[in-house]
């Protein structure tokens, strides 16, 4: 059964709740994933490393931006067939 993680500040980290939810696939009724159960402090963990990412995302000029934006994508690409069971 995978597991989902937050992905925060580049990391994959548990819930500062450290509880889960479980997906069910609703045609079988089987679970398929765990996945983390949220809280604000999740929130708000989140919008820290956004608001500390933003200073130096935002001096980097379009160009640099989009070459990042491309990798990432490919990586999204390379990776459909985990991305698909999500």
């Amino acid at each position: 059964m995978m597991e989902i993680k937050n992905f925060i500040n580049g990391v994959f980290v548990d819930s500062v709740s450290n509880e889960v939810l479980e997906n069910i696939n609703p045609a079988t009724g089987k679970k398929y994933s765990t996945l983390p159960k949220s809280v604000a402090a999740d929130v708000q963990n989140a919008i820290d490393a956004a608001q500390s990412a933003f200073a130096g995302w935002s001096q980097l000029e379009p160009r640099e931006r989009g070459h990042f934006l491309r990798a990432i994508a490919l990586e999204i690409q390379n990776n459909l067939e985990v991305v698909g069971h999500c």
